[in-house]
This record gives C-alpha cells, structure tokens and sequence, in this order.
C-alpha cells in the first residue's frame, strides 16, 4: 500500500543521505509506525539552511523549510505575545530542518539526483 511505499522511499533516502557530512536524517524507534508524509532532514550547525534551499531551487529541487515554531505562528504571537528569541533551541532546531521532495512515486534516480545536488551544496555554502 501507500504507506509501505512511503517507508521504502524513505529508507532508501536516509541510506543515500548517511554518507553527507552535516546531513541527519529522521531517526526510527523501533515499534514506531511512522506515516512519512513529509521527508525532513536537520542540517549541522554552520551549514545555512537558506542558502541551501536557495542553491537547491535553482537546480529545479523543491523543498522548503519544515514547519514554523509554534511560538512564532501568527496566532500564539498575538494571543501570547510570543517573538523571536523566546525559545532558543527550538528556533535553532527550526532553522535547521529542510524537508526534501517526497511523494508515493520518487524514483532512485529522482533521490540520487537530489542527494547528489544536496551533497554538492553543503560543500558549496560550508566553504
């Protein structure tokens, strides 16, 4: 089914992936089901994220940054008076997480393509 499909593409990413310096991929507990609806990896710190969706999206990779922090949403910034600074680690977290391109049917080579890319643009940005 989908969902076996999804484990097996992002098995298959984090095999790839485990041979880039500064890129950790999503770890998986035992006994855990995840869904896979979204494939993020953590880049290490010195490597700037944006730089690296930047170079990404040029080379015709979509990816974009994973998820806002809460505390900077709209509306926990209104209702709780939340900004930038409030929870360190978790901004740093947040500016660090990228999430790739994943759908039911990514091909090898469409995985080769963007680990070599990304290979290549961490080693670009980190000089």
């Amino acid at each position: 089914g989908i969902l076996a499909k999804r484990e097996a593409a992002a098995r298959a990413y984090s095999a790839k992936l485990k041979k880039i310096k500064g890129v950790m991929t999503p770890d998986e507990t035992p006994g855990i089901k995840i869904s896979w609806f979204v494939y993020v990896v953590s880049l290490a710190q010195g490597i700037d994220r944006n730089s690296v969706m930047e170079q990404l999206q040029r080379k015709g990779i979509g990816c974009r940054p994973y998820f806002q922090p809460l505390h900077l949403q709209p509306f926990y910034r209104k209702l709780f008076g939340y900004s930038e600074g409030d929870y360190p680690n978790t901004e740093r977290v947040s500016s660090a997480t990228l999430a790739l391109p994943f759908f039911n049917d990514i091909t090898e080579q469409q995985m080769d393509y963007v680990v070599d890319m990304l290979q290549q643009t961490i080693e670009l940005v980190s000089c």
